[in-house]
């Protein structure tokens, strides 16, 4: 898993009025109930109250939250960001836009959002074509 980018490095600062709040990001459609399925430990398993409590995804596992929903997000909002850059003829965001794309094939399926690769592959073009024609629309 690529670690997450903290400091803003990847998206230096160039696109701060971007709005991507109409995209249809894959992301949207995971559930609760498919995280439980996934992880019963960190939500179903060992119910304690204090420092152990449940649900430990949110609570207790911020690895885990990291390397899924929270990573899920940033490479869909870094891909975007790439594909509006492009559609608008600026500098992109140099990123590892490969990479991300590898990550989330993999985060869709095992997180039952494709149906496989190939689904997955789709789902990210599909956000990609939106992001690029907001481009069309306005610049950032």
């Amino acid at each position: 898993m690529i670690a997450l980018v903290r400091n803003g490095s990847h998206g230096g600062g160039r696109f701060p009025t971007l709005d991507l709040s109409n995209i249809r990001f894959p992301s949207d459609g995971l559930t609760v109930g498919v995280l439980r399925k996934i992880h019963p430990e960190l939500f179903d398993i060992g119910i304690e109250d204090g420092e152990n409590a449940q649900p430990k995804f949110f609570f207790h596992a911020r690895d885990i939250c990291e390397d899924t929903v929270a990573a899920m997000v940033y490479y869909e909002r870094m891909l975007a960001t790439e594909a509006y850059a492009e559609a608008a003829g600026v500098q992109g965001i140099e990123c590892c836009i490969g990479d991300f794309k590898n990550e989330l094939v993999e985060l869709y399926c095992r997180y039952q959002l494709a149906s496989g690769p190939h689904h997955a592959i789709q789902l990210i073009r599909d956000f990609e074509r939106q992001s690029a024609a907001l481009a069309k629309q306005k610049k950032p």
